[in-house]
């Protein structure tokens, strides 16, 4: 979709007012704002609008908002061995690596690469699939009060 395109679905969309989420939880947001302007959900690496990636969260949530996610076998050691040495249960009772990273160690006392200011975090999100990893990718997050200081300009387009 062209950005200028977008401008005039999403002036409308805010002519509606409140719209009710067509999807419970952390994605639910997104998911309603795309349905709203006829995008299919997907999950390829490929932006939504003219070369953006279209985000969307609940205005005074405290959630991080993925910047973008990256899996391209740069693992020093295999997944599958990480998972297994330092990650931990999940609700359904599988082994997982789901850890955010960032100055401060996490509860696996893991520290990686750190982005010094903390305007950008590192999630680890995988898990044991029993033979192999299943890796969701390593996602680039930010909390929305950071986002002005990642780019150089913002541009209001609707």
């Amino acid at each position: 979709m062209k950005i200028e395109k977008f401008a005039v679905e999403f002036q409308k969309i805010k002519e509606k007012g409140f719209i009710p989420s067509f999807r419970k939880g952390p994605t639910g947001v997104g998911f309603t704002l795309e349905k709203e302007l006829g995008i299919s959900e997907n999950n390829i690496a490929l932006p939504d609008l003219q070369g953006a990636e279209l985000k969307a969260h609940r205005s005074q949530g405290n959630s991080l908002i993925t910047l973008f996610t990256f899996n391209k076998k740069v693992w020093q050691i295999p997944p599958l061995e990480a998972i297994k040495k330092y990650g931990s249960k999940d609700k359904n009772g599988r082994l997982g690596l789901y850890y955010t990273m960032s100055l401060k160690p996490n509860s696996a006392g893991l520290l990686s690469n750190q982005f010094k200011s903390e305007n950008i975090l590192v999630d680890l999100r995988l898990h044991d699939k029993g033979t192999r990893a299943r890796n969701h990718g390593t996602g680039f997050r930010t909390y929305e009060n950071k986002l002005p200081l990642l780019f150089r300009q913002i541009e209001e387009i609707a």
